[in-house]
């Protein structure tokens, strides 16, 4: 069930990605949707996969953030 987790938050991952590419729209939709998934309660069984998944898209979220940062802060200077 990890595994399939996995896959489905890089595939959210890559369609924000590929239709946005790295900007603050997408950023916070990956954070409000990894929100959403993530509130699957007691996560067993199925549910797992979207616990997972949420997980993964926050982790991204939090990275491409930093990203952002970094070159806003670099733009600056």
């Amino acid at each position: 069930m990890k595994i399939i987790g996995a896959i489905l938050g890089g595939l959210v991952v890559a369609g924000l990605y590929f239709s946005w590419g790295l900007d603050w729209k997408s950023v916070i939709v990956l954070a409000v949707v990894g929100t959403v998934m993530i509130q699957v309660s007691h996560a067993k069984d199925w549910r797992e996969i979207f616990t997972v998944a949420g997980s993964v898209c926050l982790f991204v979220a939090v990275v491409g953030t930093l990203l952002l940062l970094i070159q806003l802060f670099m733009g600056e200077a």
